[in-house]
């Protein structure tokens, strides 16, 4: 069994170093790590030919997005498995190991992820219930903390059958993942979710996994909060009408339309009397601008 190891990165150069250095020394010579650079102009490019002669470097001219360049790695992958690892993440000592000996037991029927640490070592939840209409529609109430797609925090002490997983370390099949045809490119911030979902509908299912942790440190590569936020609203509805969920993309478009405008009037009102909300109402407004666009001129774009 070999492994390639699959990283997008984008101006993200020291986190990316430190990710290499715990990755090079668990691996063995006939497997492959793949960094495709997606137009940085930190010097990553540089820092990996200098530090990581052995990996291969895919440099792209544009910035292709997160899932496209994991694309582009994907198709350059040689090895039975296939991990797609963020660059702001570090592999502990026996990480690939325990990797490993997932793969063997679960590797034929699952889609794998990871234990997920934050940087203090706390947990950080990595598997979720795939959210619908009524999710969104309770998060538009401040409901969420009632109807979620969230799994208690109890639960995760052992191996967990779960319905999406974090985009942040997955590991399976290489013919799967090529089959699958790797990430949805439209689904920025839903594409992990995606992947799984039609993962399981071969079979294939998301599972999580308790003894191979990965520290992700999180967000490092996003510096807009307005982007992320108007991305996860625009994502969901497209997963819906991609997999013909009707009723929640009914209930999506609504939700949508209450939280974006309700939450922009709030923060608006708050940032008058302290600036600390204003950048909240900044983002709610590049959403709701995102979002009209979406419905009103079918911008399919992605930020």
């Amino acid at each position: 069994m070999t492994l390639s190891i699959v990283i997008v990165s984008y101006n993200v150069c020291p986190l990316l170093k430190n990710c290499l250095e715990t990755i090079i020394p668990q691996i063995t010579e006939n497997e492959e790590i793949i960094v495709v650079d997606n137009a940085s102009s930190d010097n990553s490019c540089e820092m990996v030919e200098l530090f990581f002669p052995t990996v291969i470097l895919i440099k792209s001219l544009v910035n292709l997005g997160f899932s496209e360049g994991n694309n582009l790695g994907i198709n350059h992958v040689k090895c039975n498995f296939t991990l797609l690892l963020n660059p702001d993440t570090e592999l502990p000592q026996k990480s690939i190991l325990s990797l490993k000996k997932a793969l063997m037991i679960h590797g034929g029927s699952h889609i794998l992820g990871a234990h997920l640490l934050n940087s203090d070592n706390s947990l950080q939840i990595s598997g979720w219930k795939i959210p619908n209409g009524f999710h969104m529609l309770a998060e538009s109430f401040f409901l969420d903390f009632i109807f979620n797609n969230l799994i208690s925090k109890a639960k995760w002490t052992k191996n967990q059958d779960v319905n999406a997983l974090s985009g942040a370390a997955l590991a399976l099949d290489s013919t799967i993942l090529k089959k699958l045809r790797g990430l949805d490119p439209l689904l920025f911030w839903m594409e992990d979710v995606d992947l799984c979902f039609r993962s399981a509908q071969i079979d294939y299912k998301p599972l999580w996994v308790y003894d191979w942790k990965v520290i992700h440190h999180g967000g490092k590569s996003s510096t807009s909060k307005g982007i992320p936020l108007s991305n996860q609203f625009i994502s969901r509805l497209k997963f819906y009408k991609k997999h013909k969920w009707y009723v929640s993309l009914f209930v999506g478009h609504l939700s949508a339309i209450i939280q974006i405008s309700t939450r922009a009037f709030i923060f608006a009102i708050f940032s008058i009397i302290s600036n600390n909300f204003k950048n909240k109402f900044d983002a709610y407004t590049f959403a709701l601008k995102r979002y009209l666009r979406f419905v009103f001129l079918n911008d399919q774009s992605i930020f």
